[in-house]
């Protein structure tokens, strides 16, 4: 996910303000599954 946010900025030029909002919701939404799916790892061991 992150790299494609990157190679879309730098195909496309600068992000305004509600894409940047938008993609930095996306990015704490995928740490927080994450770290979500690593705590039901480490439970289940």
């Amino acid at each position: 996910m992150f790299s494609r946010h990157i190679q879309e900025r730098k195909n496309k030029g600068k992000w305004s303000e509600a894409q940047i909002q938008n993609r930095w919701e996306n990015m704490e939404e995928a740490f927080d599954i994450a770290i979500s799916t690593e705590r039901l790892k480490n439970k289940n061991e």
